[in-house]
């Protein structure tokens, strides 16, 4: 995973974790949404500019987004997410209620 990857999947994960849609958090950054999940998916450099509006939203050292030790646990998790999301996307409502039931029980563990 090369460095624009890296940082992409830091910044989808702060995302995630502040409840943001790529459009709110695309607003904020005054760019357009594209451009984010550009960023996001690492086809796209960040600039010094973004990362450091990036800094001051979500209250993180610029080092933060150069700090890769972590980074497996990012991708792990956010494949996870993606493929759960997918998967109640694409299923009948049966299959998806029953998900939404087994989800209710691991959450209340």
């Amino acid at each position: 995973m090369n460095t624009n990857e890296l940082i992409g999947k830091k910044i989808k994960n702060l995302r995630y974790e502040a409840k943001l849609t790529q459009n709110q958090l695309a607003d904020e950054l005054s760019i357009h949404p594209k451009h984010l999940s550009n960023i996001e998916n690492g086809k796209k450099s960040i600039t010094i500019s973004l990362l450091d509006k990036l800094c001051n939203i979500f209250k993180k050292p610029a080092i933060f987004f150069f700090d890769f030790e972590e980074h497996k646990i990012f991708d792990d998790d956010i494949r996870i997410i993606d493929s759960i999301v997918h998967r109640l996307k694409t299923t009948d409502d049966k299959t998806r209620k029953d998900i939404a039931q087994i989800v209710r029980i691991l959450v209340k563990k």
